[in-house]
C-alpha cells in the first residue's frame, strides 16, 4: 500500500478513512492497469502530435511565416504567430484585387489599341479618298 493509504488508516478510526484509503488504492491499481493497457496508443499518439507540430512547422514555413526578409533580401528566422496579412482570406482577397487591377489596365491599354487602329483606319480611307481625288484631278482616272 502507498503511504497515503497508510497515514489514512492511521489517522484514526473512522470507518470512512478506511473505506477512502481502500479507494484510493483501488483506483491507483486501475489507473496502473489502464496506462499499461493504453500504453502502445499513447506512444502512437505522441508520435502522431510529433508529426503534426512537423507538419505545421512545414506549413509555416512555407507561408513565410516563420521568417522575414531583412533590407538586403537575405531570409531572417524569427518565432512569431500567424501575422493577420498572412490569413489566407486576406491573400487571395489581396491577389483577386490585383489580378482585377491588372485586368483593367490591359483592358483600358487594349481599347486605346482598338481606338488607334480606328483612327489608323479612317486615315487610310481618307488617304485613299484624297488619292482618288487626285489621280481624277491629274486625270488618270
Amino acid at each position: 500500500m502507498t503511504d497515503i493509504v497508510e497515514r489514512l488508516r492511521t489517522m484514526g478510526n473512522a470507518p470512512f478513512l478506511s473505506e477512502a484509503a481502500e479507494h484510493i488504492e483501488a483506483l491507483r491499481v486501475e489507473v496502473a492497469y489502464w496506462r499499461d493497457l493504453y500504453a502502445d496508443t499513447l506512444s502512437e499518439d505522441d508520435a502522431t502530435i510529433h508529426n503534426l507540430l512537423d507538419e505545421n512547422k512545414m506549413l509555416r514555413e512555407r507561408l513565410e511565416v516563420a521568417h522575414v526578409y531583412d533590407v538586403n533580401g537575405n531570409k531572417v528566422k524569427v518565432e512569431v504567430g500567424l501575422p493577420a496579412h498572412l490569413d489566407a482570406v486576406a491573400c487571395r482577397d489581396e491577389t483577386i484585387k490585383a489580378l482585377e487591377n491588372q485586368t483593367e489596365r490591359l483592358r483600358a491599354q487594349a481599347s486605346g489599341i482598338i481606338e488607334h487602329a480606328y483612327d489608323l483606319t479612317r486615315q487610310i480611307k481618307a488617304m485613299r479618298a484624297e488619292i482618288a481625288r487626285l489621280r481624277v484631278e491629274a486625270g488618270y482616272d
